[in-house]
This record gives C-alpha cells, sequence and structure tokens, in this order.
C-alpha cells in the first residue's frame, strides 16, 4: 500500500546496477552469492525446472538422462550463465551439462515464451512459469537434477545509520516475500 508520505521511483532492469554509482537505495537481486561490499537481505528462494510442452517433448522425445539433453534444443539464458552450460545438483552430486540449442536469451520471461511456443527446453524460475507447469501447458523433466541454489535477496550499501525509507521499504519486501503472500507456484 503506497504511503502519501513516501515516493518510490523504480526502474526494473536485468542490468547490473552499480547502487553508488547510479544513485540507488535499494535493488531486488537474484544471485546465488551476494557481492561481499554491500548488505543483502535474503528474501526468498528461486527454484527452477526444467521444462517444455507436451507438444517439443511429442516431436524430440522426453530426455530420461542429462546426456540426452546434448539431443535438444537447450534454451539457455544468458545473464547468469553465458557460456552456456548448466550447472546442476544431481543424485551424484554437482554436475555441469553441456546443454547445445539455437537461442540465448538475457530475459527469462522471454525465454519463457520461446518455451510455450514449442522451441526448446528451458530451465526457467517456477514463479514464471508455475502455473503453466499445473495447467500442463509446460512439462518438466529430469526433477531429480536441481539447478544450483539462487535466491532473491534486497541488497543496499553498508552504512552505520540505514534510513526510515530503506528500512521501511526492506519491511515491506520481507513482508511481501514471507513465506505465506510468497507462494511458489510449483
Amino acid at each position: 500500500e503506497a504511503s502519501p508520505e513516501g515516493k518510490i521511483d523504480m526502474v526494473t532492469t536485468d542490468l547490473f546496477v552499480d547502487l553508488a554509482e547510479e544513485g540507488v537505495d535499494v535493488v531486488v537481486r537474484i544471485v546465488g552469492e551476494p557481492a561481499p561490499n554491500v548488505v543483502a537481505r535474503k528474501l526468498a528462494p528461486v527454484h527452477r525446472k526444467m521444462c517444455a510442452t507436451p507438444e517439443y517433448f511429442a516431436r524430440h522425445g522426453v530426455p530420461e538422462t542429462v546426456q540426452d539433453l546434448e539431443h535438444h534444443n537447450c534454451l539457455i539464458y544468458t545473464y547468469f550463465n553465458p557460456q552456456g552450460p548448466w550447472r546442476l545438483r544431481g543424485p551424484d552430486g554437482d554436475i555441469t551439462v553441456r546443454a547445445p540449442g539455437n537461442l540465448r536469451l538475457n530475459d527469462d520471461d522471454v525465454l519463457a515464451e520461446a518455451v510455450l511456443r514449442g522451441v526448446g527446453i528451458g530451465l526457467l524460475p517456477t514463479f514464471i512459469v508455475g502455473k503453466d507447469l499445473q495447467s500442463g501447458r509446460l512439462q518438466s523433466v529430469l526433477s531429480e537434477y536441481i539447478p544450483l541454489e539462487r535466491h532473491v535477496y534486497a541488497v543496499y550499501l553498508p552504512t552505520r545509520h540505514v534510513s526510515a525509507k530503506v528500512r521501511c521499504f526492506i519491511d515491506f519486501l520481507l513482508a511481501r516475500f514471507s513465506p505465506e503472500p510468497y507462494r511458489d507456484r510449483i
């Protein structure tokens, strides 16, 4: 709920924002580990699933092993993973899987749209594709292989006294992402 005493000037981008250089109070980032030179409040886990449409699997087969992915069109999210391989935790530990594909994107929403159009298999966050997985528009595969963990963090610069507006916004985010209001969809 907006307060008449406070104003929010929000910018949404997948690009890295330098808090000090750009004069930004707080950023919300999805990372494995936040940088050591900032204060980071963990808000929520990010769960991702390997998934594609039933039609894609009908045309190309369902991969039964991670090695089978080498024969599929794996769509790559390049923001976290510019080199392309998928890093997964499987039953026998951490592995890196070559994920060949003909489409590399730096935006998960656009990647999800490509997956929904049957272009290939994506490794997507459930907060974007959870409803599609629940409805059957997408099917997940190789669920015993879990992408290395990332979390949503509220990040701000360390100072001796955190301003009231930053504290208030962080409290709002913590409440918004708490387990009850923020439900992972799958």
